[in-house]
C-alpha cells in the first residue's frame, strides 16, 4: 500500500500534551510539536502502512517519547511500544512483541511503567530506569491490567469479566494492595475503570468509572474510594492543574471544571482532549471550529489559538532518520490539505461545501497563516 500523509482521512485532534519545550497535539494525522514553529512528526514512523487507528503518545520530563499501539495488525513490524529521543528516529521497546499493551506512563523521576492486557494468560505492571530495562513488578493471571499513572504513588486498574474491577495501589512502586472497585448493578455493563490522574505530592488519585453510557469520577483516598461527579457523558480526557484544579473533556467534546461545582467552560471551544499545567491547553476540533488548539490562562477564555494551517512544515532531522526518510516525502500530501484552496465566491463559504464552518476569532493566534479547514468524511474519537 502506497505511504499516505497521515492515519485515516480526517483533519482532526484527539489530544494535547504538556512537553518539556511547549505544547503537543495529537491529530488524526499526526503529532504536532512546538520546535522553531509548530512542527509534524508523522505516525508512519509506528504504524503499519495503511493504518487507520492513530498511535497514542506518552512524554517523559526529559523529553523521552514512547508511542503505543493497540491494534498489533496496525503497529509496525507487529510492535506495540516505540521509544524515541527526539522525535527523528524510532525504536521498538522489547519485550512486548505480540502484547497487548493497555497503558505507559511516565514517573516523576522519568522512569517508564507499562501495563499489559492479554486477553488470556499473564498480565503485569513492568517498570523500569528507562524503556530499555522494564521489569515485571506486579502480575494478575486471569484479569488484564486497563492503566497506570503514577504521582506520589502508583495506581493501577484491573479488569476480571464484564464488572469485576480492582484498584492496585503501591506507595513505593514495589509493593501493592487491591480493592474492589464497586460497580452499581445499574450501570449498563461492561464496566471498565481508569486511574486517569495521580497527584503529584499525596496518595490521592482520580479514577474514571467507565460503564456504557455517562461515567463517574472517583477519587482514592486514604485507602477509600469516593464519587465526586457523575458526568452527563463519557469523559474522554481528565487532567490536573497546578493549582489542584480539575479538567476534563466529555464526549461531546465540550470542556469542564469539575473542581467544586462542576461547571461547563462555554467560553471555551469544544476539545478532544487537553492537558493543564500553570495553563489549559486544549486540542480542538478542527473538523469542527477549524482550531488546532488553544492555550487558556485562566481556564476559561483563550488567551491564544493556532489553526492546522499554522503547521510550518516536518520537523528538521537528519538525512536517513525515519523522520526523514518516512514523514518529509508526504509533507507535501499533507500540506494541501491544512491549506486548501478557498473559492469564497458570493457565499463566502469554501468551494466543495454547503457545511457552515466557524471561522476562529483572528486575534490573538500563534503563527501567520490562516484558511478554513478541509471538510473531511466523519469525526473520529479515539475511546480508551
Amino acid at each position: 500500500m502506497a505511504p499516505r500523509a497521515h492515519v485515516g482521512d480526517l483533519i482532526d485532534t484527539l489530544d494535547a500534551l504538556q512537553t518539556p519545550d511547549g505544547h503537543a497535539i495529537e491529530a488524526t494525522y499526526g503529532l504536532i510539536v512546538e520546535h522553531d514553529g509548530l512542527r509534524w512528526v508523522c505516525h508512519e514512523a509506528v504504524t503499519a502502512p495503511g493504518a487507520l487507528l492513530s498511535p497514542d503518545y506518552e512524554v517523559g520530563p526529559d523529553g523521552t517519547w514512547i508511542a503505543r499501539m493497540t491494534d498489533l495488525t496496525l503497529a509496525r513490524d507487529g510492535h506495540p511500544l516505540w521509544v524515541s529521543t527526539d522525535l527523528c528516529t524510532w525504536a521498538p521497546i522489547p519485550g512486548f512483541e505480540g502484547r497487548i499493551v493497555a497503558d505507559v506512563a511516565f514517573g516523576p523521576d522519568g522512569s517508564v511503567w507499562v501495563a499489559t492486557a492479554d486477553p488470556t494468560g499473564e498480565n503485569a505492571v513492568y517498570h523500569g530506569p528507562d524503556a530499555s530495562s522494564l521489569e515485571p513488578v506486579l502480575t494478575v493471571t486471569g484479569s488484564r491490567f486497563l492503566s497506570v499513572a503514577v504521582g506520589a504513588s502508583v495506581w493501577a486498574t484491573s479488569s476480571e469479566g464484564d464488572t469485576a474491577l480492582a484498584l492496585w495501589h503501591s506507595p513505593d512502586g514495589a509493593s501493592f494492595t487491591s480493592s474492589a472497585i464497586p460497580v452499581d448493578p445499574a450501570l449498563l455493563a461492561p464496566v471498565d475503570a481508569f486511574v486517569e490522574v495521580a497527584h503529584p505530592t499525596e496518595d490521592t488519585a482520580w479514577v474514571v468509572l467507565d460503564p456504557i453510557g455517562e461515567d463517574r469520577l472517583l477519587e482514592a483516598s486514604g485507602g477509600a474510594l469516593t464519587e465526586i461527579w457523575a458526568a452527563p457523558d463519557r469523559i474522554t480526557d481528565l487532567e490536573r492543574a497546578d493549582d489542584g484544579t480539575l479538567y476534563a473533556t466529555l464526549g461531546d467534546r465540550h470542556p469542564w471544571r469539575v473542581t467544586g461545582t462542576p461547571t461547563l467552560l462555554a467560553g471555551l471551544a469544544d476539545a478532544s482532549g487537553l492537558a493543564a499545567t500553570d495553563h489549559l491547553v486544549l486540542a480542538n476540533r478542527s473538523f469542527v471550529n477549524g482550531l488546532l488548539l488553544t492555550v487558556s490562562t485562566d481556564g476559561e477564555t483563550p488567551a491564544s489559538t493556532a489553526l492546522p494551517a499554522d503547521i510550518v512544515g516536518p520537523l528538521a532531522c537528519p538525512a536517513g532518520t525515519d523522520q526523514a526518510t518516512l514523514c518529509e516525502p508526504l509533507w507535501p500530501q499533507l500540506e494541501v490539505r491544512l491549506r486548501p484552496p478557498v473559492d469564497t465566491g458570493d457565499t463566502g463559504m469554501p468551494a466543495d461545501t454547503d457545511v457552515p464552518i466557524t471561522e476562529p476569532e483572528p486575534e490573538p493566534r500563534c503563527g501567520c497563516a490562516a484558511s478554513s479547514p478541509a471538510v473531511p468524511l466523519l469525526p473520529l474519537m479515539r475511546r480508551r
